[in-house]
């Protein structure tokens, strides 16, 4: 009798009905995921089950942050006011749906759940962040700047509030009073393709076309980071594809190599056209050592995006560093073709052909093409230094190596090229003095030692 009232026990708990939900709460229109990715399919059915059997604040939040994480937007936006309204102090519902509203464009809706996340967590800038960029999307300047300028106050987020309020004088016309703002937004956020973009069209109004052309040639749109935990959140409820390659650039810009691989791997198993995937999948091979494996992963992103440089480029640069020379020119090559201002391809060109020992004029090119994007590339003064001295401009290359000694001087390589310049340009007093210099500074250097050396041998008796 024990193990039959056991049984009816178990099909008694199967058979359940599905909780009621509290009357205050609006239906949920269901999506469609026929068509979905199996995991993503098999993560929604989970959500709408746990919905339907506890309809409670927790539930219709999670569900909201799902369907939000796979863009179905209306059936978010009916979880969320439900969460709402069953946990009117939890801040992470009205924030979520504030970024709903904000992508759909209702922006006056957006602000108004924006600004209850605020309320309820005021030490977090994230609904702060959003709260300015949906002020400035309506053209609000003077909330924009009141909800940047309490931002910059919070920790971690001075750089996107800094962007923020050099974003919002570029819209008021001033450019004068952007530039100052987008260039401390970008030193406190240098890889920050956003800042680097808006600094430029503030740059290109005030006549410095230069600057702002150096500056748009650098790739990228990525705004400036800021803490947001809740985002952070939904990044981890994506069960597809997408969220995986996400996740893996995450993994990469963090240094965390091999996890990021894991995630690269599952994200070309679920969609294995995903041409992003491929490629960084090919960045965490070859930084683990895996180069079959990263070249692979590069040609694989090449047949899917025959234009695409990065994959071109790095394939290239790949090659090269296994000897394979010829084949690693010939793909900078069509990189450089796809993206004739990319200054890493142009310098990775530049360096190879040297390194061939041939088409110095185009190294040399190549490098001045960098050099005026990246002023500060002592790797690009150097190899130019190496150019000049290719080309028998000897004491245009000593001048040139001259400065990556002064601003390098631990390194050895610069201070023998500056010394191997000077003694073919005829100084070769001043070939031995660097090479004293060079020993005072590195005396355990035994490529220095030596050719100290045969400077000693060279001096007249």
């Amino acid at each position: 009798m024990a193990l039959l009232a056991a049984r009816l026990l178990i099909a008694v708990a199967v058979a359940s009905p599905a909780a009621a939900a509290p009357a205050s709460v609006e239906p949920i229109p269901y999506p469609d995921t026929t068509q979905m990715e199996p995991a993503v399919r098999d993560q929604l059915a989970a959500i709408r089950r746990q919905v339907e059997q506890s309809p409670t604040a927790t539930s219709f939040g999670e569900c909201g942050a799902a369907y939000l994480v796979y863009d179905l937007a209306v059936p978010a936006a009916a979880c969320l006011r439900n969460a709402q309204r069953l946990a009117p102090a939890e801040p992470r519902w009205p924030y979520y749906l504030g970024r709903l509203l904000q992508a759909r464009g209702e922006l006056d809706a957006a602000r108004a759940a924006l600004v209850q996340a605020r309320t309820l967590a005021p030490r977090e800038p994230a609904p702060l962040l959003q709260l300015g960029e949906a002020a400035l999307a309506q053209g609000d300047l003077v909330a924009a700047r009141a909800a940047f300028t309490d931002a910059a106050a919070l920790a971690g987020a001075r750089a996107a509030a800094t962007y923020g309020l050099g974003r919002a004088a570029l819209q008021e016309g001033n450019a004068a009073a952007a530039a100052p703002e987008l260039r401390a937004a970008l030193a406190l956020a240098p890889q920050s393709g956003a800042v680097r973009y808006a600094l430029a069209m503030a740059l290109r109004r005030l006549g410095q076309t230069d600057e702002a052309r150096a500056l748009l040639a650098e790739p990228g749109r990525e705004p400036p980071p800021f803490p947001d935990p809740w985002a952070a959140e939904l990044l981890a409820l994506d069960r597809g594809a997408r969220g995986h390659v996400t996740r893996g650039i995450e993994l990469l810009r963090a240094g965390r190599i091999a996890d990021a691989e894991a995630e690269l791997r599952q994200a070309v198993e679920a969609q294995p056209q995903d041409a992003t995937a491929w490629q960084n999948l090919g960045v965490a091979r070859e930084r683990q050592g895996d180069l079959a494996g990263a070249r692979a992963a590069y040609e694989r992103t090449i047949e899917l995006l025959p234009t695409g440089a990065v994959a071109q480029g790095n394939l290239g640069t790949l090659l090269l560093g296994q000897g394979e020379v010829e084949a690693g020119i010939g793909w900078l090559e069509k990189a450089l073709a796809n993206a004739p201002d990319a200054p890493g391809v142009q310098f990775n060109l530049a360096v190879a052909l040297l390194q061939r020992g041939a088409a110095a004029e185009r190294a040399l090119s190549l490098l001045d093409s960098v050099l005026r994007r990246r002023p500060d590339d002592l790797e690009a003064r150097y190899y130019r230094g190496l150019a000049l001295l290719d080309l028998k401009r000897a004491a245009d290359a000593a001048a040139e190596l001259h400065q990556v000694v002064a601003a390098a001087p631990r390194e050895a390589a610069p201070r023998l090229a500056e010394a191997r310049a000077l003694l073919a340009a005829g100084d070769e007093a001043a070939a031995c003095r660097r090479l004293e210099e060079a020993h005072a500074a590195l005396p355990d250097d035994p490529a220095v030692t030596a050719e100290l050396a045969r400077c000693a041998h060279m001096a007249p008796k």
